[in-house]
């Protein structure tokens, strides 16, 4: 099982625009293409993308 952490405000907000629950979810990796966590009871991963901004012009 992965080591999470406890998510941030803004990761916190990441977790639930993806429709779920912060409390229950700790942050693994957290890269400018991938965001990874861990649910805390059941050691479930998830990988979710995260949304790739451009910023052209």
């Amino acid at each position: 099982m992965k080591h999470g952490k406890k998510p941030s405000l803004k990761q916190r907000q990441r977790i639930k625009a993806h429709g779920l629950n912060p409390k229950e979810w700790m942050v693994c990796k957290d890269c400018s293409n991938c965001f990874e966590i861990v649910q805390r009871d059941t050691g479930e991963v998830k990988k979710l993308k995260t949304r790739e901004e451009n910023s052209l012009g």
